[in-house]
């Protein structure tokens, strides 16, 4: 028996395996149910099936190879991804510099903080401005409950939930989409 075929004006659909979609059930739930550190109108968005970030979700599970589908690998390489274009990442890596060169040049250790601190905000600042990945980043963390076979047990649901406990992270992710149309 075949399966039947797709119309060219609907766009790319797969229906989750029942293991998956129970996967993704329980995910669903378990951010529903910490409903005072989690805004519901961005689970909401981010799971239902007719938007943007389920039917990517889907396509990530399709294809990505057989060997990868189980277990928490997709999810910590969305969250290491995540992490790796966040601005606030570099942050460290821009102040040590500074606090070496003025210590270098003999300033007190605490005045050496103080204005790594400070420059390293600015830098941060202008990093984030030059690069605006903050909605790639939030669209990167709200998948991986999407994708997850064990939210319950994932190595990023912390950077998950503290994702979604975000005020305007179902804005965010309208506009994201909103954007690919």
């Amino acid at each position: 028996m075949r399966p039947p075929e797709q119309s060219a004006d609907q766009p790319w659909r797969r229906r989750p395996r029942p293991r998956q979609a129970r996967a993704r059930d329980r995910a669903r739930q378990a951010l529903v149910n910490r409903s005072g550190e989690v805004y519901q109108d961005a689970v909401a968005l981010a799971f239902d099936p007719e938007r943007l970030y389920t039917r990517l979700a889907d396509r990530l599970l399709t294809t990505l190879p057989v060997h990868r589908r189980r277990g928490h690998w997709l999810c910590r390489r969305l969250d290491g991804t995540a992490n790796a274009i966040t601005p606030g990442t570099y942050a460290g890596k821009l102040r040590d510099p500074l606090r070496e060169t003025l210590l270098a040049a003999g300033a007190p250790a605490f005045l050496a903080e103080a204005f790594a601190a400070v420059g390293t905000y600015g830098r941060n600042a202008v990093v984030s401005a030059a690069l605006p990945t903050g909605q790639v980043t939030s669209v990167l963390r709200v998948l991986i409950p999407l994708i997850c076979p064990n939210f319950a047990a994932c190595p990023a649901r912390e950077a998950v939930l503290e994702t979604f406990g975000v005020p305007l992270l179902s804005d965010a992710l309208r506009e994201f989409a909103g954007r690919l149309r």
